[in-house]
């Protein structure tokens, strides 16, 4: 479920490296989520900018023994330690630059988040010899 879903069945929050903020749920080290109203009261009252804050729509999930099962595979996934400034340190020049294009355009900005998983995947595998790595975000673009 994504953002054209209706509100009942919408699934979506907001990572954030705030963890002073009110409400701020523990993601990993340094990686907290919070509900898109939460961040929203937090910009209007100034504690925070909108530019802190990383909307996701959507999410995954697995039945059980699932997720267990494609780890056993090896062919779909990928285990590396987190790492948070990777994944949030650009943060603020990506909110600013969909904020220009909807300046722009007139329209809200959204993307599929691939040049994120593609660095983060290049980084992650490029220590690994894992024969699939190059073609894994080209078959995983192609299905959506």
């Amino acid at each position: 479920q994504g953002l054209e879903d209706p509100p009942p069945d919408r699934w979506w929050y907001c990572l954030h490296r705030r963890a002073d903020l009110a409400e701020a749920e523990p993601v990993v080290r340094g990686v907290f989520l919070t509900q898109p109203s939460t961040a929203a009261s937090h910009v209007l009252s100034g504690r925070a900018k909108r530019e802190e804050f990383m909307l996701l729509a959507g999410h995954c999930g697995w039945a059980p023994g699932q997720l267990q099962d494609e780890l056993d595979e090896g062919d779909a996934w990928l285990m590396v330690a987190s790492d948070t400034d990777a994944l949030l340190s650009s943060l603020p020049r990506q909110q600013a630059a969909l904020q220009r294009s909807r300046e722009r355009s007139g329209q809200a900005a959204f993307g599929r988040g691939f040049p994120l998983w593609s660095r983060l995947f290049s980084k992650a595998s490029a220590d690994t010899d894992v024969p699939w790595a190059n073609s894994m975000l080209d078959r995983r673009a192609d299905d959506v």
